[in-house]
């Protein structure tokens, strides 16, 4: 099977370049840069899978999975990519692309306990910088860190492979390495657009600055916030850190720093067009995505249960608004009327289909619609 943009056009590719601000590599290239991709993955839905997957077909060498037993809060779950399931198998089917590896990894540390849910599933991301290491990642290489509803641009992606990027230039001193996307956010339905919000993730840095794969030696190791060892750096440790004056070069970053050290920058079009795309809350059925605002992140806990899903969260606030076309002129947040014709750069790939936008958002107002028959009310 051919990735239809694998070849490389250097005239093509010099534009591209442009767009961002930014020139090929000199001399040109005559090869991609190898991307490595990882993420945790849950009860996330096949929608986001399946459009991160289609952004992403064929860009990436290696996509690394993480699943944990419990959720943010400690929650006991089974094991829904276990081996030899069909969920698995699915996954590993091709739909990243003919060449791309995926690999599962599965995360147990009954150790923590409710100690901290951030912190969980800070350290669950040091896996896959192992599992990038076992599929042979170096330090030329690239690596990014995502969640499964998130992605960079498949236009970005191509970019960061071929053109001339500072952060991705060899003897980094590791400081401040990363990339980040400056995001559209979509709430539940391609149709569901947030206005002027802009989401600061995923990551990617050059291989030489990541945990496991840089040069230890080089690097110093810094005390972190569990153990010692594990999780995001101690307060003064950050690469402005007082602790961190005077040095040359920066501690190697691991699944923790990816997501919560700052020390990077968000990068856009030259016109300020977007660079990625978080798919948010695309579930496929009220019990799971109630099951994440009980258990994920800033759990409710039992509440969840009673509460109806637009005083939940701003978030399902603006989603169900956006389902029922109601007015959200007095709200926090706001949708784009336009949705995806509103958008002043990269569409996601799967979002360019009608089709599939208004399947989705028929099948997510499906689930409100059930939701409220259920709970018998309707406060927005």
């Amino acid at each position: 099977m051919t990735v239809f943009d694998e070849h490389i056009d250097l005239n093509q590719e010099e534009e591209r370049c442009k767009r961002y601000g930014m020139k090929l590599s000199d001399p040109p290239p005559r090869t991609r840069r190898r991307i490595f991709r990882g993420n945790l993955i849950a009860d996330d839905s096949w929608h986001n899978i399946a459009i991160t997957a289609m952004e992403g077909f064929g860009v990436y060498e290696h996509v690394s999975f993480v699943e944990s037993n419990r959720t943010q809060s400690y929650v006991p779950r089974g094991f829904r990519f276990s081996q030899g399931s069909d969920e698995l198998k699915l996954l590993q089917s091709g739909m990243f692309g003919p060449n791309t590896e995926i690999t599962m990894d599965y995360y147990i540390d009954e150790n923590i306990g409710e100690k901290d849910g951030l912190l969980y599933e800070s350290i669950q991301r040091d896996s896959i910088m192992k599992s990038w290491k076992a599929m042979g990642m170096t330090r030329e290489d690239i690596g990014l860190v995502a969640d499964a509803d998130e992605s960079f641009s498949r236009d970005y992606l191509r970019a960061v492979q071929i053109c001339d990027v500072p952060q991705l230039r060899p003897d980094q001193s590791c400081q401040h390495p990363k990339i980040l996307a400056w995001a559209l956010v979509f709430e539940g339905s391609p149709n569901c657009l947030v206005e002027e919000r802009r989401w600061y993730h995923p990551d990617l840095m050059l291989g030489e600055c990541v945990e496991g794969i840089g040069d230890e030696k080089k690097h110093p190791q810094v005390p972190r916030v569990y153990n010692g060892t594990r999780g995001h750096r101690q307060e003064g440790y950050e690469p402005d850190g007082a602790n961190m004056k005077n040095v040359s070069f920066y501690p190697l970053w691991n699944g923790a720093d990816y997501r919560q050290t700052p020390g990077g920058e968000q990068k856009m079009g030259t016109r300020g067009e977007n660079t990625g795309w978080h798919a948010h809350n695309f579930f496929m059925s009220r019990e799971s995505l109630r099951f994440k605002y009980k258990t994920y992140g800033h759990p409710l806990g039992e509440a969840a249960d009673t509460m109806d899903l637009g005083t939940m969260h701003e978030d399902l606030k603006l989603m169900v608004k956006c389902m029922l076309d109601l007015s959200d002129e007095n709200d926090t947040l706001h949708r784009v009327r336009e949705g995806v014709d509103g958008i002043d750069g990269p569409v996601p790939l799967a979002f360019r289909y009608k089709q599939y936008r208004d399947l989705r958002h028929a099948e997510m107002r499906r689930i409100i619609a059930e939701d409220e028959r259920i709970m018998h009310k309707t406060e927005i």
